[in-house]
């Protein structure tokens, strides 16, 4: 392998995962402004790569899931999912759907 061909290898494996780190970081903007519209705090936030709850079908792979626990000005906590971004538009979009549990 030349080391032409090593440089290409190094710089596509940097820009995926600046990429990706770029997509976390948006999403959990996201996420946040939702929240603060909301008058709620995020407890906790786990993205979902694989297992997307009520969303699994129905997420594009421009959207983020999250398995959320939030609470409420009274401190009263919620725990439900969150898909982050529109079906085409991706996290160009600030739309957050949230299903809660039962």
């Amino acid at each position: 392998m030349s080391q032409q061909e090593i440089l290409i290898i190094v710089f596509a494996v940097l820009f995926v995962v600046v990429v990706s780190q770029l997509i976390i970081i948006r999403a959990r903007q996201v996420l946040h402004e939702w929240a603060s519209r909301h008058g709620l705090e995020i407890v906790s936030a786990k993205m979902k790569w694989v297992w997307k709850g009520p969303f699994f079908w129905t997420t594009s792979k421009n959207q983020v899931v999250y398995r959320i626990v939030v609470a409420d000005g009274d401190g009263q906590h919620w725990q439900g999912w969150a898909r982050c971004g529109g079906y085409w538009s991706g996290l160009f979009s600030n739309e957050v759907q949230v299903k809660w549990d039962d």
